[in-house]
């Protein structure tokens, strides 16, 4: 897996191998073509992190910092591998543990949030409503999920509204924001 673009174009980062589903390149590209320059030193929180990738992304298109939280130990040895191989120490921290464990511990708050849950296993509701204390006013909150999860058609999200749903292959990408006051 490559980074895309910028500080770190080009450069290689390590996968963990077995049972872990990264993000496609394709979905990961229409993610930071959706961001454009906003990712310019955002914060970013990416949770059910896996390799990092997105979130070493966010790093090398200008993020200021970014905050990973993972259970896995092999993507957690994964992404500690590429935080040193990029040499972004200082502007990184993993969180080792269950997402919704270590959520209230966050400080937030985040300009961007993504989360890539296992498909299928997550109450997306639940999750949303726990992402939103950490996310700043003018934030986003991104999800993938598989096109084969059940709709969330009208759920509540409150204070967050989904605002836009994209499909790329297998997967689509929830968009999140808060609802105006």
């Amino acid at each position: 897996m490559r980074i895309f673009a910028g500080q770190f174009r080009g450069r290689i980062l390590q996968v963990p191998k077995g049972g872990l589903r990264p993000t496609s390149g394709q979905l990961r590209e229409a993610l930071f073509n959706i961001l454009g320059t906003t990712i310019a030193e955002a914060t970013f929180l990416e949770l059910f992190a896996g390799s990092g990738a997105v979130g070493l992304e966010a790093l090398s298109r200008g993020a200021a910092h970014v905050t990973f939280v993972e259970k896995n130990p092999q993507a957690i040895a994964c992404i500690e591998r590429n935080i040193a191989t990029l040499g972004v120490e200082r502007q990184t921290r993993v969180f080792k543990g269950d997402v919704y464990r270590h959520l209230p511990k966050l400080k937030g708050p985040y300009s961007l949030i993504f989360a890539d849950p296992p498909y299928l296993q997550e109450d997306l509701t639940k999750l949303v409503k726990h992402c939103a204390p950490l996310l700043a006013q003018e934030g986003t909150l991104f999800i993938e999920e598989s096109i084969r999860a059940p709709s969330l058609g009208t759920s509540s999200f409150a204070p967050l509204q989904l605002i836009n749903r994209r499909t790329y292959g297998d997967s689509e990408l929830l968009e999140f924001k808060l609802s105006p006051s």
